[in-house]
């Protein structure tokens, strides 16, 4: 939303579109406030890849596939939570959330913390 217009992270319609430099490959960055498609089902897989990979993401071991969907379902219910996600041709293949400062926190309204970094590993360093 509001803040990644102001670090100038997207255009006004909160997405960005850019060709990787190396391979013509289709990229696009864009946030997340409800699910479409097979959006969820796809952030289940890369955050269960993530797990099975080591990096963490919460879990030990993967959950069953409707925790994920629980976990996924309430991030974009938070209001000081934004959902990014990263598509390469069309797949999710990278998210992070934002946290933003709550409304009542005058003197941090400014500062928000980039958090849940996942990136595909077949999608890294391209």
């Amino acid at each position: 939303g509001e803040f990644s217009q102001l670090a100038g992270l997207t255009g006004k319609d909160g997405m960005t579109d850019s060709l990787s430099p190396d391979n013509g490959r289709a990229t696009r960055i864009e946030e997340i406030e409800s699910f479409s498609g097979d959006d969820l089902p796809q952030l289940c897989d890369l955050a269960h890849d993530a797990i099975i990979d080591g990096e963490g993401f919460l879990w030990v071991r993967p959950p069953p596939q409707r925790i994920l969907e629980n976990y996924w379902n309430g991030v974009v219910l938070v209001p000081e939570r934004s959902l990014w996600i990263a598509r390469l041709d069309g797949r999710i293949v990278g998210t992070v959330q934002i946290l933003n400062p709550s409304v009542n926190n005058e003197s941090g309204a400014f500062a928000a913390q980039i958090t849940t970094l996942i990136v595909a590993g077949h999608a890294r360093r391209l």
